[in-house]
């Protein structure tokens, strides 16, 4: 039997070395990974944002989609009651928009009391004056304007009746036969100022502050309209249709 041979391999370099390397790819690997996982969540958080940013843009969008409506719904009952042009119209506009600037009250609550007053008084002026009034009234006894000002425009057409529910103390001046315009002198004398008083307050102030915040979201969202038409126009035309032929695609695969 021919003797046992030993076979001897000699390995060339530095094994410590070699795993190094190994170590090192490794952690390359765990950093790429890593660095992938952030993109993909600044991917994420990116389209999170942007669609928080679409949502918000329609929702600004919309609510100066609402208030046109409501001041093309004022406009034409100015046009119609008093005859009143484009720049009385505007004025009139400007005129909302200075209350809500002093007083806080919002124009969505200011125009229906404003129509109100307009079909009651067939003036412009005159329905400025009683809806001012009607804030001083509204603040002074925490009844909402559109309530007010219906009373109002119902007692400049004789009918004090719904007067006497804003001040029981005018029951006395009604039954006695005092005209509408005694019984306004008299609703002036008591709750004259009561808008600026509660204008001036904390709660008046955040009030204000809140108005001119919605007016800003209104006149940013005006200027979104077009952009969103449009969008919407290309997602009906072209995107709608493209998911509809994905789905179409992947169903013919199912049933094959």
């Amino acid at each position: 039997m021919a003797g046992t041979r030993k076979l001897t391999i000699e390995i060339l370099g530095d094994a410590k070395g070699a795993g190094q390397a190994f170590g090192d790819a490794e952690d390359g690997a765990g950093r790429f990974s890593r660095a992938m996982g952030g993109v993909a969540k600044a991917a994420v958080g990116g389209a999170i944002a942007i669609g928080g940013l679409a949502v918000a843009g329609f929702k600004m969008a919309e609510a100066a989609a609402e208030d046109e409506k409501a001041a093309a719904a004022l406009a034409k009952t100015l046009s119609n009651v008093t005859g009143a042009t484009d720049e009385q119209i505007a004025a009139n506009e400007e005129w909302i928009s200075a209350m809500g600037r002093t007083l806080g009250v919002a124009d969505d609550q200011l125009r229906p009391a404003m129509d109100a007053l307009v079909r009651g008084t067939g003036d412009v002026a005159k329905a400025q004056e009683r809806a001012a009034l009607a804030l001083d009234i509204s603040a002074g006894t925490g009844k909402d304007l559109t309530t007010v000002s219906d009373a109002l425009s119902k007692a400049f057409n004789g009918n004090l009746g719904p007067l006497k529910k804003l001040d029981p103390a005018l029951a006395d001046l009604v039954a006695s036969g005092a005209s509408a315009d005694e019984v306004m002198k008299a609703l002036s004398a008591t709750f004259g100022g009561q808008a600026a008083t509660a204008a001036d307050t904390a709660a008046g102030k955040l009030q204000i502050a809140k108005v001119q915040f919605g007016e800003m979201q209104e006149e940013i969202g005006a200027k979104l309209i077009p952009v969103l038409a449009v969008l919407a126009t290309l997602f009906v035309t072209h995107v709608i249709p493209a998911i509809e032929k994905v789905v179409e695609w992947i169903s013919s695969m199912v049933r094959t």
